[in-house]
């Protein structure tokens, strides 16, 4: 529109835009997008509440499965999975497991506590599976990574 404007002109451009607005608000297309952008929403949240329950387990070094995250989640493992891999790029198992060696990792540069005791409280059920994963992941082993610092 060109000034000066039309009030007769104003008004049926209004009026317009209003019916198009209203026509849109129940098309298919846009419901798919609002649809979609509250998925959206909702994986990232979760990703959020299995982050921190991840934290909070590996700080508390408790020993749980994916099944009992999945149900404190109130999700099923396929779901979950698909998220993980979305925002995290791998597996919820590897993710914990990546989780716990940082967690391991700090306490071997920060701390004198026992290479046993580390693995304990990093939630690992045996030293040897501990020492074999921290070698695979960081390409040392916790001893030598210890000598380091």
């Amino acid at each position: 529109m060109t000034k000066p404007f039309r009030t007769n002109e104003l008004l049926l451009k209004v009026k317009n835009f209003a019916k198009l607005k209203k026509n849109h608000r129940n098309n298919p297309i846009i419901s798919d997008i609002n649809e979609q952008i509250s998925n959206l929403d909702y994986d990232y949240q979760l990703s959020l509440e299995f982050i921190s329950l991840v934290d909070k387990l590996v700080i508390s070094s408790t020993q749980i499965t994916i099944k009992q995250i999945v149900k404190l989640l109130k999700t099923n493992s396929s779901k979950l999975d698909i998220i993980v891999k979305k925002y995290h790029k791998t597996t919820p198992v590897k993710y914990i497991l990546t989780r716990k060696l940082l967690r391991a990792d700090l306490m071997i540069r920060n701390s004198n506590i026992s290479i046993i005791k580390i693995a304990e409280e990093c939630g690992f059920q045996t030293v040897t599976y501990f020492c074999t994963a921290y070698k695979r992941h960081y390409g040392k082993t916790p001893l030598k990574a210890r000598k380091l610092f």
